[in-house]
């Protein structure tokens, strides 16, 4: 029995065609074009069942950045793309015959010129890659690519102990498997390269593409293309667009060494490329990679990891330049860098990996890289930061609910230099402000994180405040629900009312509760759907069914004893901001200014702890 794995690459697709893997409708975002690529091709990768992807479509446009926590599965995409490749190159070098359209060996693990890991078996999502006794039975790992034609790739578990590697697909199959023009190459981060590198021939260059260890042949590369003027001016246009006035001289006579000897000129200073500065070197790298192997796709894992944020700005406007002149080149990246975001935002395709799925052409800087990537901007520009205040973003009116928030912190206590709000999205309450509270502290080990929800229809007996109030014990972190419905609510109450415009308490405590019994329809209206909805293991009867009466008893029994908590903050503003124009012909939105009546004894507590 046969287990398989498949690779399928795509593109030609309209708007209307365009597809997404069906495990991932529901986490993609598509606009009706991608960025600067409206007059080209697309270019599809579907990857099934290959490491972290269960099943994943990513249209690359000639710009792309991947971002996402650890374990995302952005890693696994990028080799996934190499993996696949390096099946479609192994089995030209080891005499695959077309055949009816299909080309097919038994290959084992030490065969491929590329594998993430040493046994394909473990390649597998979620469990070992094993053979079956039947074809119905046979779990496949599938890369799919398309450039207008598509060519699919499958590897399985075979009888013998081997892996079945099978390709599809003649007309992108031969180009996939050419070694000689190679069409995809992985540039690995970079940490250094050998003291020295003898002189070696073309094909075990071109070889070192598909194995990602272009590195230890990079002289070899630099050589070959100080040969070629054009490539050479290219190359150096390129690296100086980042680091100016820098000179590189490659130098090899096969009659007096066997060693290729590079130097780098840095005005009056001249060093050996083994001597230079990872940044520089990682630039080196990534454009002599494209000019050399002149690749469709090439793959740069965290190109910024080792450069300066000024020059990732200046990397990324030269990587668009490069992807916008080249219509048959596919940049693809994976990054942490909020440099590299901002500089890119609106010429990019950024797909977000979370937990094996994408959010693809992501727009906005509220994707925060799962935090790791958001490198400390708002960090630095406040040097008295206390408090992270993580609150959701999936409301409406997210910049109003901010602005509120923002108010209430201030009223009592914080100034704006001692927090700042982030908002969440995607992940878990508690796991996000987790992870960014250890960002957070790497660079100032003082901070903490404060995870923020409003009551909504919730009760302090509610399974989902249990829930949050122990992980965030468990974790280190604050948990703050408001004591009314929202965060609106605080600036409802009659004192504030009271302390706003200046009439006198007892007549803002009657229109107060005039307001709140105004609005006990609504109220229980929505403490009903709640219970409906969201939590309508409180809804059933003795016979296991939904009642109706159950539902509507428990929401009056819930606002007969949190009526002034749970009224909606909303409606129960618009009423106030009614009264203030029409009775007290007084500026409605005044009632949204900060006063001492906002200060919570229960939030306070929670600084001092």
């Amino acid at each position: 029995m046969l287990a398989f794995i498949t690779v399928i690459v795509a593109t030609n697709f309209d708007d209307e065609t365009f597809n997404v893997s069906r495990t991932v409708k529901a986490y993609w975002r598509h606009t009706q074009s991608l960025p600067e690529i409206k007059n080209r091709d697309y270019m599809d990768i579907q990857i099934k069942k290959f490491k972290k992807i269960d099943d994943v479509t990513v249209t690359l446009a000639s710009l792309n950045i991947f971002i996402g926590a650890n374990n995302s599965g952005k890693s696994s995409f990028i080799q996934g793309i190499q993996f696949a490749i390096s099946g479609c190159q192994t089995l030209n070098l080891k005499g695959g015959i077309w055949g009816k359209g299909t080309k097919t060996l038994s290959l084992d693990s030490s065969e491929y010129l590329y594998t993430p890991t040493n046994n394909i078996e473990y390649l597998y999502h979620g469990k070992r890659l094993t053979g079956s006794r039947t074809k119905n039975d046979r779990n496949w790992i599938e890369f799919i690519l398309s450039d207008g034609n598509t060519s699919t790739l499958k590897i399985s578990r075979g009888k013998n102990g081997g892996f079945t590697t099978s390709l599809s697909g003649r007309d992108l199959g031969e180009k996939l498997s050419d070694i000689e023009k190679p069409y995809c190459v992985y540039v690995p981060g970079i940490a250094g390269v050998p003291t020295q590198e003898k002189y070696e021939v073309t094909i075990t260059v071109k070889k070192s593409a598909t194995r990602g260890d272009s590195n230890n042949y990079l002289r070899n590369i630099l050589y070959a293309i100080s040969k070629d003027a054009e490539k050479w001016t290219s190359f150096k246009d390129s690296v100086n667009s980042i680091y100016t006035d820098i000179d590189v001289i490659a130098k090899f006579d096969e009659h007096k060494s066997e060693y290729i000897h590079v130097f780098v000129i840095d005005g009056k200073l001249e060093l050996p490329l083994d001597s230079v500065g990872t940044g520089l070197l990682q630039v080196i790298q990534i454009f002599a990679y494209i000019e050399y192997f002149n690749p469709r796709v090439i793959l740069l894992d965290e190109p910024d990891s080792h450069i300066h944020p000024t020059k990732q700005k200046l990397l990324a406007k030269e990587l668009s330049r490069r992807a916008t002149e080249n219509p048959d080149l596919r940049i693809v990246f994976s990054t942490h860098s909020r440099y590299i975001l901002d500089a890119l935002e609106d010429k990019a395709n950024v797909v977000h990996f979370q937990n094996g799925n994408i959010f693809q052409n992501v727009k906005g800087s509220n994707i925060l890289l799962d935090i790791g990537a958001a490198d400390a901007d708002y960090l630095f520009s406040k040097k008295e930061l206390k408090y992270v205040i993580v609150t959701e973003d999936k409301v409406d009116n997210i910049a109003e609910k901010k602005d509120f928030l923002k108010k209430f912190l201030i009223a009592n206590g914080l100034s704006e230099n001692e927090f700042v709000l982030h908002s969440y999205e995607g992940c878990t309450k508690v796991d996000f402000a987790k992870i960014l509270q250890g960002f957070v502290r790497k660079q100032i080990p003082t901070v903490k994180v404060i995870v923020h929800i409003d009551r909504d229809q919730k009760v302090d007996s509610d399974r989902e405040v249990r829930r949050l109030i122990e992980d965030c014990k468990k974790r280190g972190l604050i948990f703050f629900m408001t004591k009314f419905q929202e965060v609106e609510s605080y600036f409802c109450t009659p004192l504030h009312i009271h302390k706003i415009y200046g009439i006198p308490l007892v007549e803002a405590q009657i229109k107060y509760q005039q307001f709140i019994d105004e609005l006990a329809d609504e109220t229980k209206r929505k403490l009903a759907n709640f219970i409906l909805r969201e939590r309508h293991e409180l809804s059933f009867n003795g016979a296991g069914r939904q009642d109706i009466d159950i539902i509507n008893n428990l929401a009056t029994e819930w606002y007969e004893q949190f009526r002034e908590e749970l009224t909606p903050g909303k409606e129960l503003l618009g009423k106030i901001k009614n009264f203030a124009q029409i009775e007290l012909k007084d500026d409605p939105n005044k009632i949204l200014n900060i006063s001492d009546a906002l200060i919570s004894d229960d939030f306070k507590k929670l600084l001092v702890e």
